[in-house]
């Protein structure tokens, strides 16, 4: 059916290009790996917490990640939790850029 219907092969090519098409969020690092901000590169301690980037899944501080955007390419609807080297300059969500 897809494939014969020419509307269908239109639809999910404007899907790819406007972001529709989900896909799979970064897996997150385990806490257990990390002793610093994956950013500032802070040591965590009791009292500066471990938080996920939603977009790139490294581990960040609170101050590295006080900015909160919605992620439609993983179906997340609600403005969740991103580090600074994701959140969007332009509009647009960048892509995961740590080592």
């Amino acid at each position: 059916f897809f494939s014969y219907n020419p509307f269908w092969l239109v639809f999910l090519m404007a899907a790819k290009q406007t972001h529709w098409v989900l896909t799979t969020a970064p897996a997150w690092i385990p806490d257990e790996e990390v002793t610093s901000c994956d950013c500032c590169k802070a040591d965590f301690s009791f009292f500066k917490r471990k938080h996920h980037c939603r977009n790139c899944g490294h581990v960040i501080c609170s101050s590295c990640s006080e900015r909160r955007i919605r992620l439609p390419q993983y179906g997340i609807t609600t403005p969740e939790r991103v580090c600074n080297s994701c959140f969007p300059s332009n509009g647009k969500v960048a892509p995961p850029s740590f080592p």
